[in-house]
């Protein structure tokens, strides 16, 4: 979909970015500025207006690498032109942290998204569970010679529906 993108330059290992989508549902080279779904997306609708804000941050003390991200997403749901399911509007934050010193390196992220891009209740049949969307993740890697040995976590929570995607 088109997308206009901004990133300031790096200033003191800070750089800030923003993102406008007019529609997610347009393709190639067109902009489609309807308030609902095109028949062809997918059942959720699709969302216009998108819009992403941000930042992140890369910096070294000594031996010691850290790199940072902040960004929130958010945007307007379009309704279905091929069901009555209508939708909430986007709206996520996410985080991540990467520290590193020598060859070991250790990370994580959360994502909060809410009840972003879910079917609403009472539109659509079958919706079984509102439960709030996250994800947090945990990692490390140690890197010695050509080798790295790493181990990670994922816990993510969408209960989603199964009848409306």
């Amino acid at each position: 979909a088109t997308r206009a993108t901004y990133w300031t330059p790096e200033i003191a290992g800070f750089k800030l970015g923003a993102s406008y989508q007019p529609s997610s549902d347009s393709s190639n080279t067109d902009v489609n500025r309807l308030k609902v779904a095109l028949p062809s997306a997918n059942r959720t609708g699709a969302y216009r207006d998108v819009y992403e804000v941000g930042g992140t941050y890369a910096n070294s003390f000594g031996g010691v690498t850290v790199n940072a991200s902040l960004f929130y997403l958010g945007g307007k749901a379009k309704d279905s032109s091929v069901s009555a399911a209508t939708f909430d509007d986007l709206s996520s934050t996410h985080a991540g942290l990467t520290v590193a010193y020598g060859g070991l390196k250790v990370g994580g992220s959360y994502a909060w998204s809410g009840d972003s891009g879910y079917a609403k209740p009472g539109s659509s049949v079958g919706i079984v569970s509102r439960e709030k969307q996250d994800v947090w993740t945990a990692g490390a890697q140690y890197t010695f010679g050509p080798t790295t040995l790493g181990v990670g976590y994922l816990n993510a929570k969408d209960a989603g529906d199964l009848t409306v995607r």
